[in-house]
């Protein structure tokens, strides 16, 4: 790790590596079983290999004076996966589904905090998740944002705050899961 400080900047920059063996996942294949002319699919937790897990995360603040003041913080990272999910199917058909795969993902935060007069504290935070694409599933972008504000009271004995998470309801993973067989779609309200 490394900081720079000036006046009124912040810059930490810094490295990772993990390395997860043993990765856990969901797995979603056809079972082999046909109900009412649909492709019964499973989507189960299952150990698919390794994960080397590296990348940079980067934050920087900035003030722009004593009311003002902005703080980014950046992680991408590579998401490389190796390994081969294999079954058998309720029929006895083998499953193979390969998991060796790169991806580049990250997420940008954007904190505001603005100090009005009278004790008035205004905050924001937006986020924003990049893409996710594997072989067998893509988790899309999305951005979200949340939102207070505080203020002092009794010559600051009390705060009387508000917050609001998601002011725009946007924070929803969309992932589709595909292979040669079926696509499928889903959507999972997330909680701050």
């Amino acid at each position: 790790d490394y900081t720079f400080s000036g006046e009124n900047i912040t810059i930490i920059p810094s490295l990772f590596y993990s390395k997860y063996n043993d990765y856990w996942q969901e797995v979603t294949y056809e079972t082999g079983e046909i109900i009412d002319g649909v492709h019964k699919l499973i989507t189960t937790p299952q150990n698919v290999g390794h994960v080397d897990y590296y990348g940079v995360d980067l934050t920087a603040s900035y003030r722009v004076n004593n009311q003002l003041n902005f703080t980014f913080n950046s992680t991408l990272y590579n998401f490389d996966q190796h390994g081969i999910f294999e079954t058998t199917n309720t029929i006895g058909q083998p499953i193979s589904i390969d998991y060796n795969y790169k991806n580049l993902n990250g997420t940008l935060k954007l904190l505001t905090q603005l100090k009005l007069s009278k004790g008035l504290k205004l905050q924001s935070n937006i986020v924003h998740k990049l893409i996710s694409k594997g072989t067998i599933s893509t988790r899309k972008a999305f951005t979200y944002a949340n939102f207070s504000a505080s203020k002092d009271l009794f010559e600051k004995k009390a705060t009387l705050s508000l917050n609001v998470s998601d002011v725009l309801n946007s924070n929803q993973t969309k992932r589709d899961r595909f292979d040669t067989n079926y696509f499928s779609s889903s959507v999972i309200k997330n909680q701050n």
